[in-house]
């Protein structure tokens, strides 16, 4: 696949297509907005694009506004990289049309895991594109089909709606999980778990979170410090931690109850409050950012959660994990 760089700082754009080239990516390089913009008019422009917004000539906003009005069956996807990293650029950005977005300075690992989301989007839009194009000729030759094609074209919209909400879900979940946007505690406690475990930092999560709310607790957890995997035990601390940080903003809750549980291999973390429960549509919108970043958590911990909803009676949190068998 063909990357477009528009970056106009030559040390960030030699970097970015160093990076891209060892992956085996083919990259052409622009300077600033009117080359972009250029590029991207021709008939096989690239159709995954790396965006600058600072940028001499046509800034990176720009661009993505005019980039929109194309009219394509195709449109690049486009992901945003910039130093501006507050939340409202971020906004700004994906409002101007961007796919994803990274702010400088970047993690090259995470560079090429948005890269690769960006490839699969982009080769499901080609591939759902041509089987339109071959359904239009296939109406054409054969109308008595007509009604069996229509339900397959419909089948392939919905699919491509599902994509679009995943892309949303994905950036949300990364944005759940940006470093400005964990509590100020959050590193603190963290060495808590590498040094004294996850019961022992739920406990002092505890502590420090009632010191500083009017929450009051409840918490049934193990007696002993739990044999977990470094890894999952602080995913199982991040996701409680988020709970009580969305139980402080939204909940307008008194009490909350925390249980971990461990039976063999199965592992239950609940999280309750007596609030005022999740709003309707819970899943959609930038106020639940950190429930999607509690789900995909969760997900690539290979557990499940449950979000549970009783109007005006409290909201739960309910995560399941089965644990991996020991080494023999």
């Amino acid at each position: 696949m063909q990357i477009l760089i528009s970056e106009d700082d030559f040390t960030s754009r030699a970097v970015l297509a160093g990076i891209l080239k060892k992956r085996g990516y083919d990259v052409l390089e622009t300077t600033n907005g009117i080359e972009a913009w250029q590029v991207l008019q021709q008939k096989d422009a690239p159709q995954l694009v790396i965006l600058d917004w600072m940028m001499p000539e046509m800034d990176g906003p720009s661009l993505l506004q005019q980039v929109r009005a194309l009219q394509t069956d195709c449109p690049p996807y486009v992901i945003m990289l910039t130093a501006k990293s507050e939340k409202l650029d971020v906004i700004s950005g994906l409002d101007a049309g961007a796919n994803d977005y990274l702010s400088k300075p970047f993690d090259p690992d995470e560079l090429l895991a948005r890269v690769e989301v960006g490839q699969r989007m982009v080769e499901m839009q080609l591939r759902l594109h041509r089987q339109r194009a071959n359904a239009q000729c296939f109406r054409v030759e054969a109308s008595r089909r007509l009604a069996d094609m229509e339900d397959a074209l419909a089948a392939k919209d919905e699919q491509l709606r599902q994509l679009q909400t995943e892309q949303l879900v994905l950036t949300a979940r990364l944005q759940a999980v940006r470093p400005d946007e964990r509590p100020s505690n959050a590193a603190p406690q963290s060495s808590v778990v590498c040094e004294r475990g996850l019961v022992a930092a739920i406990q002092q999560q505890i502590e420090e979170t009632g010191k500083h709310t009017r929450l009051a607790f409840r918490a049934s957890l193990p007696a002993a410090e739990l044999p977990l995997d470094q890894s999952l035990a602080l995913d199982l601390f991040w996701i409680v931690q988020e709970a009580l940080t969305n139980v402080g903003r939204h909940a307008q809750a008194t009490e909350v109850e925390i249980q971990l549980a461990c039976a063999g291999r199965e592992l239950e973390l609940c999280i309750q409050d007596n609030g005022r429960g999740f709003p309707p549509g819970l899943l959609v919108g930038s106020k639940t950012l950190g429930l999607l970043g509690i789900r995909e958590r969760a997900r690539a911990s290979g557990g499940s959660v449950e979000f549970l909803n009783e109007p005006g009676k409290g909201a739960t949190v309910r995560l399941h994990i089965t644990l991996p068998a020991p080494m023999p």
